[in-house]
């Protein structure tokens, strides 16, 4: 039994182990060589990723949805006096109504917001299922205008408003929101999942029909703060400020000097610059640290609003007074005041108690932007500014100024201030962008993962073919080296019975006829001598041929010279052969082949020629090896030389080279055999 070398084993093991890493990796292991081949090999691929990096970088551009905890109020919530077996469970219904009938063009959903030991829910009791119906005064159905499903399986929706547009707009007098399925977590402890709103936004252009609006529902609320009907129009949304994030400004707002005394009068008011027509303040609380924790400090518990048209005092009237209770602490939200159209030039804002959270900690009043509204128009954008106190600008932490003149700039601490629409109209398309992306994201995850499948399964067919070729190869290794074996043995069978054994036949029967005629003795010991010499060749090329290591081995032209020396003793010969030749390394069975021409032209020579003189000539050119073999005897006649039988033996061998073999001859002017054949990399290992 034969085995392959040590180098194969090594090689095996290294290619089962990879088999083996390759087919037990799992396969929903995320995979970087997957995107790696589809980057290079798929144009879907390289696409996705661009639109991607597109929609990315439109995203830097729009609104966030924070995950921090703004305070103040949170929304409208359904009561928990319900259970799954209850006839309202998915049926609950809200509805917003305002006075007299609007044109609506766009109807915005806020999702309610909680946190709690778990972290932030962004889509707090957000139903499953839901409609949006607009309604008339009797709350008859006019319009449904959305008609949502699984909107908690959805994993881009993270707190992203629902927006409506209506086009053309619908003359309406409110709006209704009904559950058709509720969402139940499982790993809730507190009761059934009810459906609850952080904000309900109702515009006709910029105004906000909505605000303040009444707000009903088929189930009582009778949850304490933060949850009551009017948060669910009061434009407090949980979702921070409306703006957009711009860390470049370093305006961020003014506050007054921090104190301990709850009463202290402070004041900021805003000079319109001329006398106008206002209805209305919207103030911003200001918000410069992410360490910032205390939601609201900044407003006041109690204040009034007032108006003047010349500034001196004594000419300043009330228009909105909180005198007589504590103002709800509204977080980090815009707030919105509103009365009844006046006109006025100066517009101030006065504590009247400011809010105190512990006795250590001082208080302080402050915004960060101070609007005048006519019509939900702000008026005040880059007015003058007064204030009571801190009226130098002064820095805050880092790159940030404390400033008057900054409550009119139209920027929060954080970024530019948008309209409510325009702020719900962004966040809705930040969500229709961050959809695209994971939409795109998928894509391109499922052409990576299909390369990588596919590699993997070309990989294993491979291994497996591999695995087959390593186990059957030994094996038809082994058959093939037995055939050749056994070949080899019957060759080495024949070639000692036909060579040798014909000869030590004849050197027998020859003795034996010197012995019992002496007068004819020497001739027969030259004939004896003859054969002896071309049975110690066979054996010789014989044992030549099977030595180890004699496929490919040393060139073939040292063994003629010395075939040609035992054979050619009592002649005079001589052997020529070029550099080319003599470097040529050829296989073992062309070398057999080459010897035993060899040996059957000089044996026609001594037997058949009477020559005195052999010359053996070799040579290398354009890739053809050529061996001539001429003598001075008697010639070939033509008859003779015509016959197929004539030089039989050496045609069939040079057949056996694939090469041509040539007899040049005449009439008692010797004979010169001519054997031409092509080096190929079948039969030499030292081609150029």
């Amino acid at each position: 039994m034969t085995s392959l070398p040590g180098k194969p084993l090594r090689l095996r093991k290294v290619i089962l182990l990879w088999l083996v890493s390759s087919v037990m990796a799992p396969a929903d292991q995320p995979s970087d060589w997957g995107s790696d081949l589809a980057s290079k090999f798929s144009a879907n691929w390289r696409k996705s990723k661009d639109q991607i990096a597109s929609l990315e970088t439109e995203l830097r551009r729009l609104p966030v949805i924070p995950v921090k905890d703004f305070g103040g109020p949170a929304g409208f919530r359904n009561d928990r006096n319900t259970g799954p077996n209850h006839p309202f469970y998915n049926d609950h219904w809200v509805q917003v109504k305002w006075e007299t009938p609007e044109d609506v063009d766009l109807v915005c959903l806020v999702p309610a917001r909680k946190f709690d030991e778990r972290g932030l829910d962004p889509n707090f009791e957000l139903p499953e299922d839901f409609r949006v119906l607009l309604v008339d005064a009797q709350g008859k159905t006019l319009k449904l205008i959305a008609d949502e499903h699984n909107t908690r399986s959805d994993p881009v929706r993270k707190g992203h408003p629902f927006c409506y547009q209506i086009d053309p707009p619908l003359r309406c007098s409110g709006v209704r929101i009904e559950a058709t399925r509720m969402f139940d977590d499982p790993s809730r402890q507190d009761g059934p999942s009810l459906m609850s709103w952080g904000e309900i936004f109702c515009f006709r252009g910029e105004r906000n029909l909505a605000y303040a609006a009444e707000v009903t529902a088929n189930d009582s609320i009778s949850s304490p703060w933060p949850w009551q009907m009017k948060y669910a129009t009061d434009e407090m949304t949980g979702l921070g400020l409306p703006e957009i994030p711009d860390s470049t400004h370093p305006e961020i707002g003014w506050i007054s000097w921090g104190t301990r005394s709850q009463e202290e009068p402070i004041w900021a008011q805003v000079d319109l610059g001329s006398v106008r027509s206002c209805d209305g303040i919207r103030t911003f609380p200001p918000e410069w640290s992410p360490n910032f924790l205390i939601p609201g400090i900044f407003y006041p518990a109690r204040f009034i609003i007032e108006v003047s048209i010349t500034g001196e005092e004594g000419s300043y009237r009330t228009v909105h007074g909180q005198d007589r209770e504590d103002f709800d602490n509204v977080g980090q939200h815009a707030v919105t005041w509103h009365w009844p159209a006046v006109d006025a030039r100066y517009v101030r804002f006065r504590s009247l108690s400011l809010r105190k959270f512990t006795n250590a900690y001082p208080v302080f009043m402050g915004f960060s932007e101070f609007q005048v509204l006519h019509l939900n128009e702000n008026i005040a954008l880059h007015c003058a500014v007064d204030v009571s106190e801190r009226e130098k600008s002064v820095p805050a932490d880092g790159k940030f100024i404390w400033s008057k003149e900054s409550l009119t700039d139209g920027h929060t601490s954080q970024g530019a201030i948008l309209t409510n629409r325009r702020w719900m109209e962004l966040l809705h398309k930040r969500y229709q962008i961050e959809s695209g992306i994971l939409r795109l994201e998928l894509q391109s995850d499922t052409i990576a993962r299909g390369y990588r499948n596919t590699t993997i399964a070309a990989g294993s067919t491979l291994g497996g073919a591999m695995l087959a070729a390593l186990i059957a190869l030994p094996i038809l290794h082994r058959r093939r080296e037995n055939r050749n074996l056994r070949a080899l043995r019957a060759r080495i069978a024949a070639d000692l019975h036909d060579d040798i054994g014909s000869s030590m036949g004849s050197i027998q029967l020859l003795t034996e006829a010197a012995l019992s005629k002496p007068e004819i003795a020497p001739d027969r010991l030259r004939t004896i001598r003859l054969l002896s010499a071309g049975a110690v060749a066979s054996l010789r090329d014989i044992v030549w041929l099977l030595r180890p290591g004699s496929a490919f081995q040393s060139p073939v032209i040292a063994h003629f010279r010395e075939t040609a020396s035992i054979l050619l003793d009592d002649l005079k010969w001589d052997f020529e052969s070029d550099a080319a030749s003599r470097e040529c390394k050829l296989g073992r069975e062309t070398n057999r082949h080459l010897l035993l021409f060899l040996r059957e032209s000089l044996h026609n020579s001594l037997r058949h020629s009477s020559c005195s003189t052999i010359m053996i000539r070799t040579s290398l050119k354009n890739q053809v090896f050529e061996l001539e073999v001429s003598d001075d005897g008697c010639g070939i006649c033509e008859e003779r030389l015509a016959s197929p039988f004539c030089l039989r033996a050496l045609k069939e061998r040079a057949n056996h080279l694939r090469g041509t073999m040539k007899a040049i001859t005449s009439p008692n002017q010797g004979t010169t055999i001519l054997l031409q054949f092509p080096i190929t990399r079948r039969n030499a290992t030292n081609l150029p």
